[in-house]
């Protein structure tokens, strides 16, 4: 995510499943086919929101003052 008000700020995927490895391991565990699917749409869904609000809350403008 590239951020003027932010430099260097680490791009994260706010994708929980897709980037949280133990969860998907554990959950997997006990998920069938279509339920890990599920989660995986519902992961890409909160990013896509998620990744709109991150954006939104660290444009300068929108930041404390400091």
């Amino acid at each position: 995510m590239d951020n003027a008000a932010l430099p260097g700020y680490p791009p994260v995927s706010a994708n929980f499943w897709e980037s949280d490895e133990t969860l998907r391991h554990v959950a997997s565990q006990s998920l069938d086919d279509a339920a890990k699917a599920r989660c995986e749409a519902f992961g890409a869904t909160a990013a896509t929101k998620l990744e709109a609000l991150v954006r939104t809350a660290h444009v300068a403008e929108n930041l404390p003052a400091s």
